[in-house]
């Protein structure tokens, strides 16, 4: 195989061709790397969020255990007293 300075210059351009492509995926995938972790921080946010509403959830529905029970009470307390006048 004989190589002339025309083989030379296109391995070298070539070669160039090579290590630019590289240089571009590298970048690219920098990109990705970085849009993948915000990504995630924004899914961990609406997890949190998530938890936060069940736990407000749960909060609001022992309210309202709380305000049943209390208009339980005050019901009672009420036939008591209708009972205690009319005797």
């Amino acid at each position: 195989m004989d190589f002339g300075l025309k083989d030379i210059i296109q391995s070298i351009s070539l070669l160039g061709s090579i290590i630019g492509l590289a240089w571009y995926l590298r970048g690219t995938i920098a990109g990705l790397h970085h849009d993948i972790a915000r990504i995630e921080a924004q899914l961990d946010a609406i997890e949190t969020i998530k938890d936060e509403l069940r736990d407000g959830r749960k909060g609001r529905a022992a309210l309202h255990n709380k305000i049943d029970d209390i208009t339980g009470r005050i019901i009672r307390l009420e036939t008591k007293m209708k009972m205690t006048r009319t005797s």
